[in-house]
C-alpha cells in the first residue's frame, strides 16, 4: 500500500520528524509531501 504523508515546516525540528517517521513507520514505498520551510532551506 502506498500513502502519502504531508507535514508542515519541519526546519530545524529534526528529532520531532525522527519521532514522527518512526511512529508512522515509514516505507519505502510511502510518498512525504514537505509543506512549508524543510530542513536545510536556504533562502
Amino acid at each position: 500500500m502506498v500513502r502519502t504523508l504531508a507535514i508542515g515546516d519541519i526546519h530545524g525540528c529534526y528529532r520531532s520528524l525522527d519521532t514522527l517517521a518512526t511512529f508512522a513507520a515509514l516505507a519505502p514505498n510511502d510518498r512525504i509531501i514537505t509543506l512549508g520551510g524543510r530542513a536545510g532551506e536556504v533562502g
